[in-house]
């Protein structure tokens, strides 16, 4: 049972590792440089893309 005033929430998982990889880095954006955020989402993106066309690895 988790404790309903836990403040630490975990990141869910998708079950695909590059898909969490990507999500995990986007997830703190705002404590990286500016310069950094484009290749942190274009990784997220192509994840996200590749997941859903069906490419990505089961």
């Amino acid at each position: 049972m988790t404790d309903p005033d836990a403040t630490d929430e975990a990141t869910p998982t998708s079950r695909h590792p590059e898909l969490d990889a990507a999500l995990d880095a986007v997830a703190d954006l705002g404590s990286v440089p500016l310069a950094e955020h484009h290749e942190r989402l274009e990784r997220a993106h192509r994840a996200l893309h590749e997941l859903l066309s069906g490419r990505a690895e089961h």
